[in-house]
């Protein structure tokens, strides 16, 4: 976590603090890892502060949050949803995974939107 706080840098602190209460929470369905097999994509859905579900991909979260910091900042933003999601499988090896076929995929992402 030093090097994270180090990386990060001190005006990014808040964010990792609010990534680290993410990874508190201790409940196994905050953060969700959905893979699709074969083709292996994949989404993390987050559940956040407010009981909301955020999708995140790779370098981008359905957040708000991420939605401003991204104008504000530009292509390297994150959020506190995907700095949780980066952490995750350091932190809380046993967090929830799931594994669906590809025809599957789409209907399950759809079905998580509405």
């Amino acid at each position: 976590l030093r090097v994270a706080n180090f990386l990060f840098g001190e005006e990014n602190s808040p964010l990792l603090d609010a990534a680290i209460a993410l990874l508190d929470s201790l409940d196994k369905s905050t953060i969700r890892f959905v893979k699709a097999t074969p083709s292996g994509r994949s989404v993390y859905i987050v559940r956040g502060s407010k009981s909301m579900e955020y999708f995140c991909l790779n370098n981008y979260c359905s957040c708000r949050s991420f939605f401003e910091r991204s104008k504000q900042f530009g292509k390297d933003t994150v959020c506190k949803h995907l700095l949780a999601t980066r952490l995750a499988p350091y932190l809380l090896p046993s967090f929830y995974m799931e594994i669906v076929p590809d025809a599957e995929f789409s209907a399950f992402i759809v079905n998580r939107c509405t």
